[in-house]
Formats: C-alpha cells, sequence, structure tokens
C-alpha cells in the first residue's frame, strides 16, 4: 500500500519478520503477540486505504476488512484493542487535518466515520466479551511485566526478556529508519517521516508500558510497539527502494 516496489515490500517484510520483536515473541510463547504481529500489517493497510483521497472501489471496505482483520487480533491479544484505538485516532485527526476544507473535509469525515465504525464493529464482535474490556475489567489481572525495555532498545525493536538476537543486529533498524529519511526521494519523505514518527510515537508508548505508567494495558510493553513496528517495516521499505 505504502512502498509501490514489490521486492522492497518483500525484503522489508522480511525485515519484519525477522526482527527481535518477533523472534522474542517466538521464544517467550506469546502466541496472541505472534498472532497480531502477522495480523498488524494488513489491518493498517486497511486504515490507511479507508482514508485515501482517491478509493477505487466502496469506500467501507477498507473499514470492514479492518474490522475482520481487528476483531482477531483484539481475540488473540487484548492489548491490541488500545493500540489500534490509537492508530484509528491518530490516521482520523491526520486525514481531516490534511483535508482542509470544504469537500474535502466532508469526505475525510465520511472515511473517518466509517474507520471509526470499523473499530467499533470489531468490538461488537467479540460480546460480551469486549464489554469486560472496555470497561477495564479485563485488564485488572495483569501483573508486573514479564519485561522491562528501555526505550533505546525498543528503538532497534528489542522486546526485553529472553530468546532475543545479539545486539549486534539491534542498531540495522534505527540506521535503515535514518536511511528512509536521508534516500527517499523527495516526494515520499514526507511519508516516511510521518511513518518514523509513528514508529518513535509507538516506542515512547511501550516505554511508558514498560516503567509501569497508568493506564497499564499490558504485562508485554512491546506490544504497544507492533504498530510502530509495521510503520517502520513501511519507512524501509521506501529506503530500499530508493536504494534500488
Amino acid at each position: 500500500v505504502v512502498v509501490p516496489q514489490l521486492w522492497a515490500r518483500a525484503l522489508a517484510g522480511l525485515l519484519y519478520a525477522t526482527s527481535p520483536l518477533a523472534l522474542g515473541a517466538l521464544a517467550q510463547g506469546r502466541i496472541g503477540e505472534l498472532a497480531l504481529l502477522a495480523l498488524a500489517p494488513p489491518a493498517l493497510a486497511q486504515v490507511v486505504l479507508a482514508l485515501r483521497e482517491e478509493q477505487p472501489r466502496e469506500p467501507w471496505r477498507p473499514a470492514l476488512r479492518f474490522a475482520l482483520l481487528a476483531a482477531v487480533a483484539i481475540a488473540m491479544s487484548p492489548s491490541s484493542a488500545v493500540a489500534f484505538a490509537l492508530v484509528v485516532a491518530v490516521a482520523v485527526v491526520v486525514a481531516l487535518l490534511r483535508a482542509g476544507g470544504g469537500p474535502g473535509r466532508r469526505v475525510a469525515a465520511r472515511q473517518s466515520l466509517l474507520l471509526a465504525g470499523g473499530l467499533a464493529l470489531a468490538l461488537l464482535l467479540l460480546l460480551p466479551w469486549s464489554g469486560r474490556l472496555l470497561t477495564g475489567a479485563g485488564l485488572r489481572d495483569l501483573g508486573r511485566s514479564l519485561a522491562a525495555p528501555e526505550l533505546l532498545d525498543l528503538l532497534q525493536l528489542r522486546p526485553g526478556g529472553p530468546g532475543l538476537p545479539t545486539p549486534l543486529v539491534g542498531p540495522l533498524y534505527p540506521a535503515l529508519a535514518i536511511a528512509a529519511l536521508l534516500f527517499v526521494p523527495a516526494g515520499r519523505r514526507r511519508r516516511a517521516f510521518w511513518l518514523l514518527v509513528g514508529f518513535l510515537g509507538a516506542a515512547v508508548v511501550a516505554a511508558g508500558q514498560a516503567k509501569g505508567l497508568p493506564p497499564l494495558v499490558t504485562d508485554w510493553p512491546a506490544t504497544m510497539l507492533i504498530p510502530g513496528a509495521v510503520a517502520w517495516a513501511a519507512a524501509a521499505g521506501l529506503a530500499l527502494a530508493s536504494l534500488g
């Protein structure tokens, strides 16, 4: 959706799938987070499609696909409901600000309502369990975080805990993020910049969870980093495409 070249998408996807974040989730038996790692890229792609100015098909289709993917992800990893809600809220604000005034604002508002409706539909599909989640009852039993990564670790996609690859590969991930800003053509540089802002924002939220800052929504803080990792992969794909 964001990276036009197929080979760059494939390579960025391979880096994402073999990142310390994915390998750590696998080694630590985080089945829900592994499911979220697999479902987050197509789900967040639907967010981008839902808010595009030009849509070749019915505008409700991306919202419906997002609802189905998000419902499965939330069922596997309940805290991802918070992550998806944050993503939708930020995407809606950006879309409305980008639209300006006039007819563009009305189109953006309609698209935003459809996308928000997609998130609401995902929660409706999970009733009555999602009701406990919305009231916080499903999160009250959370104990101490099982891992406490620092912000620098999270920027290297290192979730903390056992089973992580050697720290020597960690700098590759922020290096590719910097390359996205330096080498991406001017026409795509703004897109890369905002993707990396999303990555940084997700890392900050995850670091706050690791430090136990309220509201605590997960016992594995890197869960909140996963949408940011998807944004990183998209920015890395743009960087790789420019180098090719």
